[in-house]
């Protein structure tokens, strides 16, 4: 009953913070804050965080998420942290911040689970990345976001396993849900090893959203799948001029201490 009535009580705070974040107006900050203090609504304070971030920068926003969570625990301000934290490149953080918001409680949102997933990933443990996948799929209660990431690693894991099969079928399901340039890439390469060039091409041309490394990282690991190592050796020559760190995680999930196939 109190935890309602301190969430309505914040509402106006909350309402006025939102239409001023739509105006960009720096006094946002102030009322998120304040709405977070009143109503203790985790997503009304990592939105809070987000707008101190774009209006005070990173690092005052990371200080407050740290107060808050000294102050009133909360897992979605600790998830919100971590992923800040992951994308400075503050890995022990992150994983700090991970372990904090378990032992709060859950994230509706989902948020949590992100940042476990975006953490295996900066780790580079494919076991790891493996089990945490294989776990986050029998879930029923994730995130779009995170069941995304979740069903396009099990796909790439089905490729890289030469279970090809299964790979274009999961490749197809997430194209049923949505345009998915990743899936594309998977198709592509399943096409072109069947000889079926003009679908090929269509699939390839989907492609086009992913990120210039992003593209060649995904293509090296489709021509390595269907076993076409000549080219995917010049994609990887191609990805270490444009970005080492992709093309060395190449490497090492095929278990070799360089970065070529």
């Amino acid at each position: 009953m109190i935890r309602l009535l301190r969430r309505l009580l914040s509402l106006p705070l909350l309402w006025l913070g939102r239409l001023t974040g739509l105006l960009r107006l720096p006094v946002t900050v102030g009322l998120l804050k304040a709405a977070w203090t009143v109503g203790r609504d985790g997503q009304v304070g990592r939105l809070a965080l987000v707008r101190m971030g774009e209006h005070m920068g990173r690092p005052a926003a990371r200080a407050q998420a740290a107060r808050w969570l000294a102050r009133w625990p909360c897992p979605e301000i600790a998830a919100w942290a971590g992923l800040v934290a992951l994308e400075d490149g503050d890995t022990e953080a992150a994983a700090a911040c991970l372990s904090r918001g378990r032992e709060i409680g859950d994230d509706p949102g989902g948020m949590l689970e992100l940042l476990e997933l975006m953490l295996a990933y900066r780790r580079d443990d494919a076991e790891a990345l493996r089990e945490l996948a294989a776990s986050l799929e029998r879930r029923r209660d994730l995130s779009p976001v995170v069941r995304k990431l979740v069903l396009e690693e099990l796909m790439w894991q089905a490729m890289l396993d030469h279970r090809l099969e299964e790979a274009g079928r999961r490749a197809r399901f997430l194209l049923e849900v949505e345009d998915n340039p990743a899936a594309h890439m998977v198709l592509w390469a399943l096409t072109k090893k069947a000889g079926r060039v003009h679908e090929s091409a269509r699939h390839l041309a989907a492609t086009e959203g992913l990120s210039g490394p992003g593209r060649l990282y995904y293509r090296c690991l489709a021509n390595l799948a269907i076993g076409e190592t000549e080219e995917a050796g010049r994609d990887l020559a191609e990805l270490r001029q444009r970005d080492q760190a992709m093309a060395g995680r190449i490497g090492r999930m095929l278990g070799q201490e360089g970065d070529a196939p």
